[in-house]
């Protein structure tokens, strides 16, 4: 899927507004939710994630700051923020995190923080730049089939109950579907492919091997596209896929079974060193 430039355009200029309004620095910025996953309709919101650094002397002082924050009044009303402080999104990559590796990993939706730096200023950025790399880098080692399966299956087990209690509203109901069915591939691409999941939901529909299930999936996912209502039957086809591969005493169980006990290849000190030198490179 190819990046929209005015979604580009607008993305950047409310990753401006939000630094000048809590007075930090955005390393990282990417589109997530639906633009990301390929599911987005007419009206979907803009969903960014972000990572900041703060100004160096609230890494060594008494004071306590927040570690994550949300969209600011500078912010448009149809633009959703999460953002972390570079240690929160330091220690959930040490941990594993699913969810902020495959952030970190499609760089598809990754914003490019440079447009609009000139001059000295962007040789300022260039080196943050040289850090956010490195810090990547030494992040996505961390990435293991067992903690994406483990992750996925979870979030989509619980992403399908929520589908169950919206039921009477046809297009939050079909949003938590196309969730939970995203996040159920992942793990099977994880463990049956030993692959790094794509973000994109069309391009795991060939992990769906229930043709019938897969053409329903499809066509839900353009019906979202084209602001068009989901048929029933496509709707159901789907939600009955999903509850028998999500079935905790059967599918979901022996997908786990067949992971690799193999731990991320990370390394703790050589991430921190990281995160230290991306702060003191934030700082010009």
């Amino acid at each position: 899927m190819m990046f929209d430039k005015n979604t580009h355009r607008q993305a950047l200029a409310e990753v401006r507004a939000f630094e000048e309004y809590h007075g930090l620095r955005v390393v990282f910025a990417c589109v997530r939710g639906s633009q990301a996953a390929g599911y987005a309709g007419r009206k979907s919101d803009l969903d960014l994630f972000l990572v900041y650094v703060r100004p160096v002397r609230c890494y060594y002082g008494l004071t306590n700051h927040a570690d994550a924050l949300e969209a600011c009044p500078a912010n448009s009303e149809d633009t959703d923020v999460m953002a972390w402080d570079v240690r929160k999104a330091s220690r959930l990559v040490v941990k594993g995190n699913a969810q902020l590796l495959d952030m970190l990993r499609n760089r598809t939706w990754h914003l490019d923080l440079s447009q609009g730096v000139q001059g000295l200023a962007y040789l300022s950025w260039a080196g943050r730049d040289e850090a956010m790399r490195a810090w990547t880098e030494q992040a996505l080692r961390f990435w293991s089939v067992r903690e994406e399966v483990y992750a996925s299956l979870g979030q989509a087990q619980a992403t399908l109950h929520r589908a169950a209690q919206v039921a009477g509203d046809p297009e939050r109901h079909d949003k938590q579907v196309l969730v939970a069915a995203r996040l159920y591939l992942r793990a099977v691409c994880a463990v049956d492919l030993r692959l790094t999941p794509p973000s994109d939901l069309a391009e795991l529909y060939p992990l769906v091997y229930d043709r019938e299930a897969r053409s329903a999936l499809a066509r839900m996912v353009e019906a979202r596209q084209e602001g068009q209502p989901t048929a029933v039957a496509d709707r159901q086809r789907v939600v009955m896929w999903l509850e028998r591969s999500l079935n905790k005493e059967a599918a979901t169980s022996a997908v786990k079974n067949r992971c690799p006990v193999v731990p991320g290849q990370g390394d703790r000190e050589a991430m921190e060193y990281a995160m230290v030198t991306l702060v003191e490179a934030a700082q010009t």
